[in-house]
């Protein structure tokens, strides 16, 4: 795991989530799978952001040889 330095700066932003959703986040975290839910939101949307790169990236490709 990169060194406190090494990092990317964080940003803070606010957004509003079910009630039901933070639970099962919180249960995440209780269970030890993340270590706070920041964490376990930083991971969701890396995920996201990589699987739909991937997405648009393979789109093109299709695009482009038709």
């Amino acid at each position: 795991m990169p060194k406190l330095k090494d990092r990317e700066p964080m940003v803070l932003i606010t957004f509003h989530i079910p009630e039901k959703m933070l639970e099962a986040l919180d249960k995440l975290v209780e269970k030890g799978i993340f270590p706070s839910r920041s964490e376990a939101i930083r991971v969701a949307i890396r995920d996201l952001l990589r699987r739909e790169t991937l997405r648009l990236r393979n789109e093109e490709v299709k695009y482009v040889l038709g």
